[in-house]
């Protein structure tokens, strides 16, 4: 299966979920930084084969508002609960249990997170709880264009995070790497 969104016009492919919309652009905009208490997300209608290797390229961009409560952050997320799947709003980032919704946690799944609130800080998520990788990805918040590939090898259950900023290469040394549960069990 290949999977390939130049922009969101056409979200036939997708379930959004939450406060997901279509923004300015064509991009999906995952909140719209009103009240802070706001999880969104979006999966794909037809699930990926866990068995097989997967890789996705996705940009994203965010930016601190001039008022108001900044985005906690974001995830990138493996799940088998289906395309209403939706975790907690705030420190849970639309992936774990939080203070929003204390019984919002996705599971089974499989995460890497993107938390702005917490000095940019990449996350591990495994069935909706979050840890940290001791490591932290580059976001300005000034609406500059950042990039993030995530690759899975079926055969070893490897999860591999890059980021990068701009229009810069893949790096060769991930982010964060780690071997996650079978997600074909």
């Amino acid at each position: 299966m290949n999977v390939d969104f130049a922009n969101f016009s056409d979200v036939s492919e997708i379930s959004r979920v939450g406060t997901t919309s279509v923004g300015v652009g064509s991009s999906l905009q995952l909140t719209n930084n009103t009240d802070g208490n706001q999880a969104g997300g979006f999966w794909l209608k037809t699930p990926i084969d866990p068995a097989r290797d997967f890789s996705s390229r996705f940009t994203y961009l965010t930016v601190a508002p001039a008022a108001g409560t900044a985005g906690n952050g974001f995830t990138f997320t493996i799940q088998n609960t289906g395309t209403s799947a939706l975790g907690s709003c705030g420190a849970g980032l639309g992936y774990a249990a939080d203070g929003c919704n204390p019984n919002a946690a996705i599971s089974p799944s499989e995460s890497y997170a993107f938390d702005a609130a917490d000095g940019n800080a990449v996350l591990d998520g495994t069935d909706g709880a979050l840890t940290s990788t001791g490591m932290t990805y580059a976001d300005p918040h000034n609406g500059t264009i950042q990039q993030a590939w995530v690759d899975y090898a079926a055969a070893t259950h490897t999860l591999s995070l890059y980021t990068a900023a701009g229009n810069a290469a893949k790096p060769s040394t991930p982010t964060a790497q780690r071997v996650i549960a079978d997600l074909s069990a």
